[in-house]
């Protein structure tokens, strides 16, 4: 072959080879495409889907709820329906006649769910992962889809604080200067029947002295119920009973307790009023901070009457003879499920008798300790408080 061939032959080839290069290049480009393309539609197609199921969570732990709430509003109506036949099997031997445990549990009930319903139905919330509400970053460990439980145990922090910080009934006015008129009144006592005298001290040691002597004197718990009594008498509304015993006997058709947080120039010389009046703006102010749009009037409402009930609830607790309390465990503690009084938050008693560590503290339980009579000790959970659970 000449070599005018052989050069011909060769830009042939060349060209048959860059032809086929570039059809390679091509290609190649045309399925690197294609993959991304592909990889594209099928990560929309996924974040679909898990926008799907996720919402699709939401809408059953919603209904679950919902389901839940009805649940207890029904038990609550059939409670309310048989109270005032369970309030004749309560001991007459003399005049005094307080709530039954019954009575205790349907308004701790009612309370329950009421903080349930405020968390239901607030609408869009916004806590961010390093706010103050939540020191111990539990939306950060456990999702923001759990909110609601945060905000329930905020809620039920604040009422206890301002109702239920001791045991007696003695934190029924707050945690300063209610608390301290109230157990003026326990010094009275002691210096009226010639005890010992209190400690002279700050007020915790004041309070301290005074709870060892309910848990020990039937009749100083007498004089407490007795005092007690007269205090709900003069904060709350009339009752239909007319037994003269305020709500304490149980019977009868009970108003519901006034929800008017304003205050008139008589109520600010009411230390129950101006603590029931500090509590709700507390719980108002919190639900200020985390609500993205303004409360809506329905949840307002249900503060103010939750508020009062559970202000009402800590006088009557006051007025019992045995000892009566509220009690949230803290966090990292170990409950036993069901017998410690306290039901997982998602699953109730299902794991019952089983020891797990908590994550957080949702609602407190109601206790109860002796009878304030013969026996101050025996003790029993007149209704469960709930606690998220660590997982896994």
């Amino acid at each position: 072959m000449d070599e005018k061939h052989q050069t011909a032959l060769q830009t042939q080839e060349t060209k048959h080879l860059d032809a086929v290069r570039r059809l390679n290049d091509q290609h190649t480009k045309e399925m690197e495409s294609q993959r991304l393309v592909q990889e594209a539609q099928v990560q929309k197609l996924q974040q679909a889907l898990e926008t799907q199921v996720a919402q699709k969570r939401l809408e059953i732990d919603q209904a679950l709820v919902q389901q839940k709430r009805l649940h207890q509003q029904d038990v609550m109506d059939m409670e309310k329906r048989v109270m005032s036949l369970e309030s004749s099997l309560v001991d007459n031997s003399d005049d005094f006649r307080p709530a039954t445990d019954d009575s205790l549990k349907a308004k701790y009930q009612q309370l329950k769910l009421e903080v349930e319903t405020i968390t239901f139905n607030l609408g869009p919330v916004n806590i961010p992962l390093d706010s103050e509400l939540d020191p111990d970053r539990f939306l950060e460990k456990e999702g923001k889809t759990e909110t609601r439980f945060l905000l329930q145990s905020i809620i039920w922090a604040r009422i206890k604080d301002g109702f239920f910080s001791s045991p007696f009934g003695l934190g029924a006015l707050g945690t300063s200067d209610g608390k301290k008129k109230l157990l003026d009144l326990y010094v009275a006592y002691r210096n009226l029947f010639d005890l010992e005298p209190p400690p002279s001290g700050p007020l915790p040691e004041t309070e301290a002295s005074s709870i060892a002597l309910f848990r020990t004197s039937s009749e100083a718990n007498r004089w407490r119920s007795a005092a007690f009594q007269s205090l709900l008498v003069a904060v709350t509304p009339k009752r239909g009973s007319g037994n003269g015993s305020g709500s304490g006997s149980g019977s009868g058709t009970a108003k519901p307790p006034s929800s008017s947080p304003t205050l008139t120039g008589a109520d600010l010389k009411s230390p129950y009023l101006v603590n029931r009046a500090h509590v709700h703006a507390t719980i108002l102010a919190l639900l200020a901070e985390v609500c993205t749009a303004a409360i809506p009037d329905s949840i307002a409402a249900t503060v103010a009457h939750l508020v009062a009930a559970a202000g009402e609830l800590a006088l009557e607790l006051g007025v019992q003879r045995a000892e009566l309390g509220l009690e949230m465990p803290a966090r990292g503690a170990q409950v036993q499920i069901g017998g410690s009084g306290f039901l997982d938050c998602y699953d109730g008693d299902a794991d019952r008798g089983v020891t797990k560590d908590v994550v957080l503290a949702v609602s407190p339980r109601l206790y109860k300790r002796g009878d304030g009579r013969g026996d101050l000790r025996t003790g029993r959970v007149v209704f469960h408080g709930e606690v998220y659970v660590a997982r896994g």
